[in-house]
């Protein structure tokens, strides 16, 4: 699994429904979670219904999940704005709020807010929490050259 997302506050819209250059990321490595883990969130991304919506794209975007097959070949897209839609390939679909603080809980997302920000920005914190890992990096981070973070979550 790859994951993309916009660090820090976001004030711009730009769309996730895209491949990312290598020259739009800062490669945050690799981390591991275990198989139980892995397959909650699969079973969440399976379990995503459909929804109407009247947007034609998760502008705002905050997070982008790619998911792979054992081959390594390209299997689904999971696409986040901030408050709005969430997109499985070419679908809408509803937002999760469990699937999505699983995922930005693994990728480190929480680390670009201030802590006090973070139930304002990420509605999910205020029902799960703050992570355990969460370190604030608002302090640390450039954003001038590069906007986004890349992280590949593997199966432990």
């Amino acid at each position: 699994m790859e994951i993309y997302y916009f660090m820090g506050y976001i004030d711009t819209s730009r769309p996730c429904e895209k491949d990312f250059d290598p020259s739009e990321t800062v490669d945050k490595g690799t981390v591991s979670i275990g198989k139980e883990e892995y397959q909650l969130i699969k079973n969440y991304i399976a379990g995503l219904q459909n929804v109407e919506s009247d947007k034609n794209s998760t502008y705002s975007m905050c997070l982008q999940c790619n998911m792979y097959d054992s081959s390594k070949d390209f299997e689904t897209r999971l696409s986040v704005g901030q408050f709005g839609p969430m997109s499985l390939g070419d679908n809408f679909v509803e937002r999760n709020d469990t699937l999505l603080y699983l995922l930005r809980k693994n990728a480190g997302f929480y680390n670009y807010y201030h802590l006090n920000d973070l139930p304002r920005y990420c509605k999910e914190v205020e029902r799960f929490g703050v992570p355990e890992n969460y370190q604030d990096m608002t302090a640390y981070f450039d954003t001038s050259n590069v906007l986004y973070a890349k992280i590949r979550i593997l199966v432990e």
